[in-house]
């Protein structure tokens, strides 16, 4: 939770980048899928330290204090709440506003590249069936044009699978890729996941009904969500919470751990 006093754990400072510094000497630590046996090795690489209070963050640029998860982008020249990252094909920041039409636009081309490129087989197909010589020697540049729309295909699924999972984790492309630099993560382990997530369907809620939408409080109620007075969301950090995840000591894995999404409400069972 954010407040105006610095915790003594932290040691906050300010880099170049605006992204806070600060180290936690607290050792203590919560368990995960603990066994009358003791914790496995993957339960004790889960080990972390309790969150601490956060000190509100001032961007020395914009001149105003930051609300929790959000980020001064340099390119755009302004703070940007839950800031995602800032895509320079469509030239401006994907945030808490807009992150969501940002999906649907990737999945909107994700569709429209697969649909052009089963035409474009077919088209081959049709004309030399599975001559791939003459695919090559009588349609040259067309068999450019679908290899390289393949690679375009593959990059844009790949943006999408990982866009689905940010959702879903309630994460964003800065946190997930800058976990160790930013103030609020970077004594908490990656592997328990955000301190932010709740069930996997208040995650998506939250994502799919950003404050303009006429659905903007659903999201807000199934998380139990704070907003403030403009619709936006007041973040608050709590107990870290990857939905489906699980110890699969007793499927005889020998106590390694993997990730799964056995239920569409499935919580940490954390101790």
């Amino acid at each position: 939770e954010i407040n105006d006093e610095t915790s003594k754990d932290l040691d906050f400072s300010f880099d170049d980048d605006g992204v806070q510094g600060g180290s936690s000497t607290n050792t203590s630590a919560v368990v995960v899928g603990t066994s009358d046996s003791g914790p496995s090795a993957f339960t004790k690489s889960l080990m972390r330290p309790p969150p601490p209070h956060f000190a509100s963050r001032h961007c020395r640029i914009c001149g105003l204090q930051q609300p929790l998860r959000t980020k001064h982008c340099r390119d755009c020249g302004r703070c940007v709440r839950t800031h995602d990252h800032h895509c320079p094909w469509i030239g401006t920041c994907i945030g808490e506003g807009n992150r969501v039409c940002f999906y649907w636009f990737v999945l909107a081309e994700n569709l429209e590249l697969t649909s052009f490129g089963i035409e474009g087989l077919l088209y081959l197909y049709n004309k030399h069936g599975t001559s791939f010589g003459d695919w090559i020697s009588e349609d040259l540049v067309f068999s450019l044009g679908l290899a390289f729309m393949g690679i375009l295909l593959m990059m844009v699924s790949s943006l999408l699978t990982f866009h689905t999972y940010l959702m879903m984790s309630n994460l964003t492309t800065w946190e997930s890729m800058s976990w160790y630099k930013i103030s609020y993560l970077k004594f908490m382990n990656a592997k328990l996941g955000s301190p932010f997530s709740r069930t996997l369907r208040a995650n998506m809620a939250i994502f799919c009904c950003p404050p303009w939408c006429p659905a903007g409080g659903f999201g807000a109620r199934q998380a139990h969500l704070e907003l403030d007075s403009d619709g936006w969301a007041v973040w608050k950090a709590g107990e870290q919470n990857f939905p489906g995840l699980l110890e699969c000591a007793p499927c005889g894995l020998g106590g390694r751990g993997f990730l799964l999404f056995p239920c569409f409400d499935a919580r940490a069972d954390m101790v």
